[in-house]
């Protein structure tokens, strides 16, 4: 007989720019089995490898199951927005199952049968933005249950701050964790300091500057917070870390990452012009709009003494505050906060006019030009179709403004809002339903607020580089990072310039960064491209369409660097199934 099935809940989803937390393996039943005992998590061991900032973290899971019967145990996992699977295996009768990677719907077909044949297989597949699932059949009651699962992320890094963080929670989850280890090993270019934990009591170990090693161990454990760790990397102007990868007489890849500095003169804050595109729907109705205001005073009130703004209020119609630009004197910010104040939730989504609105208010001049959108809903009212939106926005942007989207609550069509962000070279952030609006606004604008280098231009020199992503690089802002992954041939030791503009004054950085011939440090970088061109590939796919050509190169790219994409999933069968189904 086959039990109920027993699901992994997700945490709460977080901001989408950093993407959902991860939620592992913590094992309940569903409330409508509150008849059954749940499986209990006998131990958890994560082993977390951080080198310059790209984590793998490798888990290793056994829970029981204390009914009767056999059940499939499924298990949602959001993972961070940039992060890849890079491995799955689970363990029967003592052997280590792992999993291959197979186009999506055979993996799913191949797992139902054998699943009809009472057999062991399992299956991990993308199901959402970065959101995995994965079945497990059967979970016996008479023999624990070994899962295993590997991801790889860059972690977010702001003003020198390196930030990890492995979920434990569940909502409603608190049966208690007998076994919990977590061992983390930092390397890192840059001298690492100050490696901490606001939530769990850490033995930190750091034999010199660049490595250090942190460990929680406890048994009996509560899962009632998150485990979070933070350390610090220390550079002076534009921190950088240049890492390749190749094999001999193939194509190399590499990893930059530069930091502005965290000193920044006001000479170097860049003069804006921002326009704040504010969705006030009948859907923002109630709490919703209450911090969506607040959201928005924060942003009016903390503009740059330099800085010229203007507010675009949209639901089916517009309205503005100014029809010119108006100077962020004390005056004008105390007029924009009255007209906030006024503000109330009313009729449908008209996006492509308010932005269009917008784009329409920018002039061409020395200063950037900004607009941060706030949306709750999907394009209701006017045109709503994505790639014409696009091609609007495209056509009236003529003086090359930046586009910050944020989208607020559950139905935004956060695709578009990315979409949108993309293209104009700014960012996307997003915030669930049970979040605080105004928090996340408000530390959204604090990321952005400053820029420190626009426009910029990268010469790698005598390397012959080629795919390197993002294809239209971002600015710069104090306290962020700007990641690039890219292929190369030939070799090089020319330095690697950096040019960009700060106020209309062109700038320029240069920095050491060999393109070696051959090297076998750093194999992870080859994934993290993969990732980077496979992302790429889905926005074209969602700009203009499914063809064959890029859908096979998504599977094939899946397949040669193991991971899961919405073409491909992870199976895992013995191969004494696997031989008997041939």
């Amino acid at each position: 007989m086959i039990g109920r099935v027993c699901r992994f809940l997700p945490c709460l989803v977080v901001l989408a720019v950093a993407g959902a937390q991860a939620q592992m393996l913590v094992p309940r039943t569903e409330e409508s089995a509150a008849d059954q005992p749940p499986l209990e998590t006998k131990s958890l061991h994560a082993t977390v490898s951080i080198d310059n900032q790209v984590a793998t973290t490798r888990i290793e899971q056994v829970f029981v199951n204390h009914t009767e019967f056999d059940l499939e145990a499924v298990y949602l996992i959001p993972l961070p927005e940039a992060a890849t699977v890079s491995d799955f295996a689970y363990w029967a009768k003592g052997k280590r199952i792992a999993a291959e990677i197979r186009e999506k719907q055979e993996a799913r077909d191949t797992y139902e049968r054998i699943t009809g044949l009472r057999r062991d297989p399992a299956l991990l597949e993308k199901v959402g933005r970065n959101l995995f699932q994965v079945r497990i059949y059967p979970v016996s009651p008479t023999e624990p249950m070994k899962v295993e699962l590997e991801y790889q992320q860059v972690l977010p890094y702001d003003s020198g701050r390196v930030s990890y963080t492995y979920p434990l929670t569940v909502g409603g989850q608190q049966e208690r964790i007998r076994d919990l280890t977590i061992l983390v090993k930092i390397k890192d270019q840059k001298p690492i300091t100050n490696v901490e934990s606001a939530t769990h009591k850490l033995s930190v170990t750091q034999p010199d500057p660049h490595t250090a090693s942190a460990s929680f161990e406890g048994s009996r454990v509560k899962p009632d917070r998150d485990f979070s760790l933070t350390y610090t990397v220390t550079s002076a102007d534009f921190g950088i870390n240049f890492l390749t990868y190749r094999k001999p007489d193939e194509r190399g890849y590499f990893l930059l990452m530069i930091a502005p500095q965290e000193e920044t003169g006001e000479g170097d804050i860049v003069r804006k012009d921002v326009v704040f595109v504010f969705d006030k729907s009948g859907s923002m109705e109630g709490e919703k709009l209450d911090q969506a205001k607040r959201a928005l005073r924060f942003c009016v009130t903390h503009l740059e003494p330099n800085d010229r703004f203007d507010l675009v209020i949209f639901s089916d119609s517009l309205s503005v505050f100014r029809e010119k630009l108006a100077d962020a004197t004390s005056a004008n910010q105390q007029e924009a906060l009255r007209f906030i104040e006024d503000l109330e939730a009313t009729g449908g989504t008209d996006l492509d006019s308010a932005l269009s609105k917008a784009l329409s208010m920018m002039e061409a001049s020395d200063r950037q030009r900004t607009v941060i959108l706030v949306t709750d809903g999907l394009p209701t009212v006017g045109v709503t179709d994505t790639p014409t939106i696009l091609a609007n926005l495209a056509k009236a942007n003529q003086t090359k403004t930046r586009v910050f989207t944020f989208g607020v609550g559950d139905d935004v069509d956060d695709q578009l809002l990315l979409k949108i962000a993309t293209a104009h070279r700014g960012a996307e952030e997003h915030v669930r339903n049970n979040e605080k609006i105004d928090a996340k606004v408000s530390a959204f604008l604090s990321k952005v607020s400053k820029p420190v280098l626009v426009d910029l231009k990268i010469d790698f020199g005598g390397a012959r580089t080629q795919e390197v992503y993002p294809a239209i690089l971002p600015d710069v802002f104090k306290g962020s990072q700007l990641i690039i992954t890219g292929r190369y041939r030939g070799e090089s030791s020319d330095p690697i310039v950096l040019t960009g503009d700060i106020n209309g004054r062109p700038k320029t950085f240069s920095y050491p960064g060999e393109f070696v011939a051959q090297t076998d440090e750093n194999p992870f970088i080859a994934r993290l491209w993969a990732k980077d061109r496979v992302s790429y590939l889905l926005d074209q796919i969602q700009l203009h369409g499914e063809n064959n050509e890029l859908k096979d190169e998504i599977i094939r790219l899946s397949k040669e660097f193991r991971f899961a994409t919405p073409y491909t999933s992870f199976l895992a069968v013995p191969k004494e199934v696997q031989a008997a189904m041939n």
